[in-house]
């Protein structure tokens, strides 16, 4: 079905209709098309969806069926008691990291990050979570105070449970 030039496209399932988000040349080789890109996250900041993608193959004006693309980033939110107009917490920090071998994970948020302005909560948003690791929450008060954390070594499912 491959021939030497292959078109590739990249769909976003999520929106609706489908958005396409990107085009691609791949190669053909023994039969098997290889392409590869980046892709942008199209959502802003306030977009909670979860994204899902698709491609489809298209050479000698045959097209292959769409297929999804199985994605592992996900995000999670905290919300926590503490009110983002305290001038006195603006400095705390709330990081989350994985608890693999490698560390492989990290995001450090603070105060100023809070998620939904206007309320006395202070809400936060990490995102790029790899939902197979297990993950901690240390939050940093500063002042001289020690570190504690919020939970520690938790499957990323049992977070969202």
């Amino acid at each position: 079905m491959f021939n030497q030039h292959t078109n590739v496209l990249l769909c976003d399932t999520t929106a609706s209709p489908p958005m396409r988000m990107d085009t691609v040349s791949g190669t053909n080789q023994s039969g098997t098309a290889q392409a590869q890109w980046v892709v942008q996250d199209p959502r802003d900041e306030d977009d909670d969806r979860e994204l899902k993608l698709e491609f489809e193959a298209t050479a000698r004006s045959k097209t292959t069926p769409r297929k999804e693309i199985p994605l592992n980033a996900a995000s999670f939110y905290v919300r926590l008691n503490i009110d983002p107009d305290d001038e006195d917490a603006h400095n705390d920090a709330f990081t989350l990291y994985s608890t693999d071998d490698a560390k492989s994970y990290s995001q450090t948020l603070t105060v100023r990050d809070d998620k939904k302005p206007g309320d006395s909560y202070t809400d936060l948003k990490f995102t790029g979570m790899d939902k197979d690791l297990k993950y901690t929450l240390k939050i940093d008060l500063g002042n001289d105070l020690q570190p504690y954390f919020l939970f520690e070594n938790t499957a990323f499912g049992d977070l969202h449970g």
